[in-house]
């Protein structure tokens, strides 16, 4: 069985990259030396992709249905679908003579993807190998093949790192952009390996004390410095004028990873105006680091070691590898295109177990095997169902978070289009 990456630019050094194969066959091959005409058919092999999802020029066809005998040899150009999985058979004959006929070797249609990685250190190398081979059997059984070209260190080894800037920092000499720019764009992956990531976020805290030490807990990580993007407080009177709180004011201190402190001791006019017995009133909006187990845009994969305080192990590091490489094939997709029996344009087909930040996480996942409960931000969020496991596109690290994409999933990363002008438009010839 012939491996035909279709999504590959042709390559006349290597026959099987490209969606569109030449084909020959020889008169005497079909018997078919005198004869003016062959005829050429395919057959599909195996469980391939609907055809509903297949335009008429993206389904399985030759060039030609009858090509002319030319110096006793019959030529054609197979031209095959984006996806992968499908196999074809392909047959040659004198026209009207389909039972002698010629048969090519089977044909299976695969996608290559390219890796270079960064790792931070001996352990982020180490974690990533320990569960690299789970991602590149589940790439495979969406029919995309992955292969390593380069793994460097990165720049710096840094133990909390904020996302900016595509990261560049860890990878590029700022002197020198060339020397880490990647081969085979816009098929090739820049994976970096880290400790923890994080992204930045803005936070507001409104509310009122009637305590002359005010403690706020917050959502995310606060960094040491620059925590504090506004601040302000005052009485809770008719006519109070607001006071403005900077980071680095007396009242006002960072006293841990999540939480700072108000603490007015120093204004008395505040604490021991008996008229209003202390209330005031405060409005902080603070910069905190939201923690990530991992990240992609575009070409670029970010896989950390830690989740928090927490070290990774290396079936969570599969999981989150097999999450972003998800993420960086498309997925998931909340619908798709559909075409009627003569491959005209019909409607569009939704996926069902679809959802976005809405019900949790950041982007397009996949609620299977989870159902939506209120969370503690008065909203509805999705949460695995217990005993069940979820698909590996659910939206954050969990227990109960599969390792593998569920039926829904994987026939979408199958039915992903990584052709160029497709990767280019998602930016994948950015990193």
């Amino acid at each position: 069985m012939i491996r035909q990456y279709v999504n590959l630019d042709p390559d006349p050094d290597h026959p099987h990259y490209g969606d569109e194969i030449p084909l020959t066959a020889d008169a005497n091959q079909i018997n078919a030396d005198d004869s003016v005409r062959s005829e050429w058919w395919i057959e599909a092999q195996g469980q391939n992709q609907p055809e509903r999802f297949l335009s008429r020029a993206a389904r399985a066809h030759f060039s030609e249905s009858y090509p002319r005998n030319q110096d006793h040899q019959f030529h054609n150009t197979l031209h095959l679908p984006h996806v992968g999985g499908d196999a074809y058979n392909c047959f040659c004959s004198k026209r009207d003579d389909r039972d002698n006929h010629h048969s090519f070797e089977t044909i299976e249609t695969w996608r290559k993807l390219y890796l270079s990685i960064w790792f931070m250190n001996d352990r982020c190398e180490q974690l990533f190998d320990s569960a690299f081979a789970m991602l590149r059997s589940e790439a495979e059984r969406g029919f995309v093949e992955l292969e390593e070209v380069n793994r460097f260190s990165t720049r710096t080894d840094e133990e909390q790192t904020v996302y900016h800037n595509g990261l560049r920092h860890l990878y590029q000499d700022p002197n020198n952009a060339q020397a880490s720019a990647l081969e085979h764009t816009p098929f090739h992956m820049r994976v970096i390996v880290m400790n923890r990531l994080f992204n930045p976020a803005t936070k507001p805290y409104p509310g009122e004390s009637q305590e002359v030490s005010h403690t706020q807990n917050t959502q995310y990580d606060l960094p040491e410095t620059g925590w504090l993007a506004s601040g302000r407080i005052r009485l809770k009177k008719r006519g109070a004028q607001w006071r403005t709180v900077n980071e680095g004011d007396e009242i006002i201190e960072r006293t841990g990873i999540r939480s700072f402190r108000c603490d007015l001791s120093s204004l008395p006019e505040y604490w021991e105006d008996s008229n209003f017995n202390g209330h005031w009133q405060y409005e902080f909006v603070t910069h905190e680091l939201n923690d990530l187990a991992g990240g992609n845009v575009g070409n670029l994969s970010l896989i950390c070691t830690y989740s928090g305080q927490t070290a990774v192990t290396a079936e969570q590091s599969a999981t989150i590898q097999t999450h972003e490489f998800g993420h960086a094939c498309g997925q998931t997709v909340r619908r798709e295109r559909t075409y009627n029996a003569h491959g005209g344009t019909q409607g569009w087909e939704n996926h069902p177990t679809w959802y976005n930040d809405q019900y949790g996480g950041l982007g397009n996942h996949c609620s299977h095997n989870a159902r939506l409960e209120p969370n503690a931000q008065s909203h509805q969020e999705y949460v695995p169902i217990p005993s069940m496991t979820t698909c590996v596109m659910y939206h954050q690290l969990h227990v109960q978070q599969g390792r593998q994409y569920c039926a829904n999933c994987l026939a979408r990363l199958q039915r992903a289009d990584l052709g160029r002008a497709n990767m280019i438009a998602r930016h994948w010839d950015r990193y």
